[in-house]
């Protein structure tokens, strides 16, 4: 792991990720603003059973970097455990996590997971975020099947897919749901949601720089960075992040 900075200042600017829950260490309990575990609110989140939620957190913080270079100043997260320990998530669960993503932090929400299932209630969730004025990105998953996504491939959601190298990797999905490519592998793990959790970092220290942009503002500035082919080098988000 990195060595891990907190940012000046004791503003509420988080990324939010929720996933399978939070494994407590020395490093994350820095860097962590609020953890909450959705599926049993009246208990503290100290267990991942899968360790997919601690490795996003992780990600989210600047703890871990796809290029294994020195985090700087990190950001702060808010990690929520939105499934069970199975893998399920009923929509109370999830609409009950996504409001504590936005009552505790004004950052990015990132959300590693996804469904070929389209729900509506899901969508209401977005909706809910979006109106709120936060960002968010989410996996458009690990199947090159170029079916859509769901969260990713609604129109208030940011789709991230994963590179590797300077190409897209070979695992992941695309198609027109996509909105950046960024790179997938990180801390011995690989995925759209390692790229996922990665871009809402970036995407936090940016707001953090120019706290007067709008979610559409940072977005853009994120496609310009990628270029053309979408796809966000670590020179790329190194500019983006010192604009």
């Amino acid at each position: 792991l990195l060595p891990w900075k907190a940012p000046e200042g004791d503003g509420t600017l988080a990324v939010s990720v929720l996933a399978s829950g939070l494994l407590p260490s020395d490093s994350l309990n820095a860097a962590v603003l609020s953890a909450f575990d959705a599926t049993n609110p009246a208990s503290p989140l100290v267990t991942d059973p899968v360790g997919h939620g601690t490795l996003m957190a992780q990600l989210a913080a600047g703890l871990l970097d796809p290029h294994g270079s020195s985090v700087g100043e990190g950001v702060p997260v808010v990690a929520i455990k939105a499934f069970a320990d199975d893998g399920s998530a009923d929509s109370f669960t999830l609409m009950n996590a996504m409001t504590h993503a936005v009552q505790n932090s004004d950052g990015p929400i990132s959300l590693s997971w996804g469904t070929e299932t389209p729900s509506a209630f899901l969508e209401v969730a977005m909706n809910y975020a979006a109106s709120e004025g936060r960002l968010i990105f989410a996996a458009v998953g690990n199947e090159n099947t170029g079916r859509p996504m769901y969260p990713a491939a609604y129109p208030n959601v940011i789709g991230v897919a994963a590179s590797d190298g300077n190409q897209y990797a070979g695992y992941s999905n695309r198609g027109d749901f996509v909105d950046i490519i960024a790179p997938g592998s990180a801390g011995g793990s690989q995925g759209t949601s390692v790229a996922t959790a990665y871009v809402a970092h970036i995407a936090a220290k940016y707001q953090r720089i120019h706290p007067k942009s709008s979610p559409a503002d940072i977005v853009n500035a994120l496609k310009e960075a990628a270029g053309d082919d979408g796809m966000l080098t670590q020179d790329e988000a190194a500019r983006f992040n010192i604009r």
